[in-house]
């Protein structure tokens, strides 16, 4: 029974933490970088986190990566957690779930894909400045002194959204062999190929159905003038009063009587 509880409890632990490990690319200089952030993470058995950022209204954030934070969030799944003031007491927000970690190309403007990195964490908890959730982006410049590292500022556009700045020998990365980018945009490239096949069956349909309508009345009713030749002439000859009274129809609250049909 111990050997099945230490085994559910070391799954639950894998299952919080994420790979610390993550490969930029370049695609301007066709170089990839690779970063580990190992030394940025603290496992379960470490009771205080040792990143953090102090604001000047006393709000702390508490990181650590890859993996769930030591503070006070409810959430397993925290690997930000903001401590606010409230009154004589703290409470507490998670800033961003540790399986939504992304690590991306440094997006710091005065830093160079191989000496930062930026790492993402979203969807935390619900916040109602913006109806929306906590999200929190930090970018881990380069310095080989910085062990594990440090937070030095933060930008917070609003109270929801918050951009830390960290020096950390985590963020200096190291050369590897070009890799391509994953694509972000793989899902609406599919979207509008989708759109693109039903748009060409529609009109394959359609130059199907006169052509074949053409032979037909050719064929069989013995189509000799251009308005012969088109298959259920009669409709689509109506078609554009049809759509017209149904107009009409929908413009007048869809009471029938109160229009002339044409």
């Amino acid at each position: 029974m111990r050997g099945i509880v230490i085994a559910l409890a070391f799954l639950a632990a894998t299952a919080a933490a994420v790979e610390c490990v993550g490969t930029i690319s370049d695609v301007k200089n066709h170089r990839s970088y690779q970063f580990d952030l190992s030394s940025l993470h603290h496992d379960d058995s470490t009771y205080v986190d040792t990143l953090w950022y102090r604001t000047d209204d006393n709000t702390i954030y508490y990181v650590n990566f890859c993996g769930q934070t030591a503070s006070a969030c409810e959430s397993e799944d925290t690997s930000v957690c903001i401590r606010v003031p409230d009154g004589d007491d703290y409470k507490y927000n998670g800033g961003g779930r540790t399986s939504t970690q992304k690590i991306t190309i440094a997006e710091a403007s005065d830093q160079s894909p191989s000496s930062s990195v930026t790492v993402t964490y979203s969807n935390g908890d619900n916040c109602a400045a913006t109806n929306g959730n906590y999200k929190t982006n930090i970018y881990v410049n380069c310095q080989q002194t910085a062990n594990p590292g440090y937070f030095y500022n933060i930008d917070q556009p609003n109270s929801c959204d918050a951009t830390l700045y960290m020096w950390a020998a985590a963020g200096c990365g190291k050369e590897v062999p070009y890799v391509d980018p994953p694509d972000d945009d793989s899902s609406a490239d599919a979207g509008e190929t989708v759109a693109i096949v039903i748009l060409v069956i529609l009109l394959v349909s359609v130059v199907v159905y006169f052509a074949a309508g053409a032979v037909y009345n050719w064929k069989v009713n013995g189509a000799s003038e251009v308005s012969e030749f088109i298959i259920h002439k009669d409709f689509w000859m109506s078609l554009p009063f049809l759509v017209k009274d149904g107009v009409m129809f929908i413009a007048h609250g869809f009471k029938k009587g109160d229009y002339v049909s044409i």
